[in-house]
């Protein structure tokens, strides 16, 4: 999108409360799923234990464990290509 003739970043997924669930994906606990839930996997992943990490929220795969694949899924997500998980929706 553009203002002002100026490109800026809208995030493809909806704030949601997230004080009732965690969201798949949102990572840093930001109530949306953005490309800062990348880089916050990534920094957990290189033991930098980031801010507001979230396990359960990374964990985009549902496979009990975050790798960089959960991050790469985000990616996709964000890129709106087609995957199976349901990023950005809570966990139940």
């Amino acid at each position: 999108m553009s203002e002002g003739g100026k490109e800026y970043y809208k995030p493809v997924s909806k704030v949601i409360n997230s004080k009732s669930a965690p969201i798949r994906g949102d990572a840093d606990m930001d109530g949306i799923v953005t490309v800062i839930d990348v880089s916050t996997i990534q920094q957990n992943l290189a033991g930098l234990n980031p801010e507001n990490y979230n396990e359960k929220a990374a964990d985009c795969d549902g496979d009990g464990k975050v790798t960089i694949i959960d991050a790469t899924i985000i990616q996709q997500h964000l890129a709106k290509l087609p995957i199976e998980y349901n990023v950005g929706e809570p966990i139940v």
